[in-house]
C-alpha cells in the first residue's frame, strides 16, 4: 500500500519514541558488537471495531434471557438495515446475574432480585466516518451503548517497514561509534533480527454495562495508533 508523504513524515518528528542499547560481547572466540534499537510512531487511525452492549432485566432468569435475545435480534436487524452484513455481526453471551440495587443491599432481608441477561455484539473494523451511523443503528435497535473498541490503521505495515529502515540505520551508526570508541573498527554483519511490538491503540478500549453503582462508563483513547518496530544487529569487532 502506498503511504503518502504526510503519513511517512510522522516517523521523524521530534516526538518519535526512541530506545537503543549497544554492548561488546565475546562470542565464538571473537569479540562482537551488539546493538538494539526501537522506533515508534503515532499514526492516525482510519477504522475501528465497534462494540454494542445489550441487556434485559426480568423477574426470572429464563425471561431475562428471552428478552435479551429479542433485543439482540432487533439490534441485528437494525444494523443490517444500515448496510452491515449479517456475517459481520458477532454476538457473544455476556452472562446472567441478579440485578441487585443499593437500596436492596441495605435491607435486612433483601427482596428477591430480578435478573439481567447481557450480550455483546462485535462489529469488524469500520471506517471512522461510519462509527456514528453504526452506533446509532445499534442503540436504535435496543443496545444500551455502542462504542469504538479498537482503533486500527491500514498503513501499519508500510509504517513499520519504514521504522525498520530507520532503526537499522541507527543501529549501524551506533555500532560504528562504539567500535571506534573501543579503538577498533566494525567488521562484517553476523546477524540481524527484528521484533514487532503490540500496536497500542489496536488492543481495544473497554466499556461497562450500566449499573446502579457505576452508571455508563468506558475507557477512552485517542483515535490514533502507536506502531513500534525493534531491530537487533551483531557485528564482528576488529581491534586495530
Amino acid at each position: 500500500m502506498r503511504v503518502s508523504p504526510l503519513l511517512v513524515s510522522v516517523l521523524f518528528v521530534p516526538s518519535l519514541v526512541r530506545a537503543q542499547a549497544a554492548q561488546l560481547e565475546q562470542g565464538a572466540g571473537e569479540p562482537r558488537i551488539v546493538v538494539s534499537v526501537s522506533r515508534s510512531a503515532r499514526v492516525s487511525a482510519d477504522r475501528a471495531a465497534v462494540y454494542a452492549a445489550i441487556e434485559a432485566t426480568a423477574e426470572t432468569s429464563p425471561e431475562a434471557v428471552q428478552r435479551a435475545t429479542r433485543k439482540l435480534q432487533s439490534v441485528t436487524d437494525s444494523l443490517r438495515a444500515v448496510g452491515v452484513p449479517a456475517q459481520d455481526i458477532a454476538a457473544v453471551p455476556y452472562g446472567l446475574a441478579p440485578a441487585v440495587g443499593i437500596a436492596a443491599l441495605q435491607m435486612a432481608t433483601p427482596p428477591q432480585a430480578p435478573y439481567t441477561a447481557r450480550f455483546v455484539v462485535r462489529l469488524p473494523a469500520t471506517r471512522l466516518e461510519r462509527i456514528i451511523v453504526v452506533a446509532a443503528a445499534a442503540v436504535a435497535g435496543g443496545a444500551s451503548s455502542a462504542v469504538p473498541g479498537a482503533f486500527e490503521t491500514a498503513a501499519a505495515d508500510s509504517v513499520r517497514r519504514a521504522l525498520y529502515a530507520d532503526a537499522l540505520g541507527q543501529a549501524r551508526r551506533d555500532a560504528e561509534a562504539l567500535a571506534a570508541a573501543l579503538g577498533g573498527r566494525l567488521g562484517a554483519l553476523i546477524e540481524a533480527t527484528s521484533t514487532v511490538g503490540p500496536n497500542q491503540g489496536s488492543q481495544g478500549s473497554g466499556f461497562s454495562f450500566p449499573s446502579t453503582f457505576s452508571g455508563y462508563s468506558w475507557q477512552s483513547q485517542p483515535p490514533d495508533v502507536t506502531i513500534t518496530a525493534s531491530a537487533s544487529v551483531r557485528f564482528r569487532f576488529v581491534p586495530r
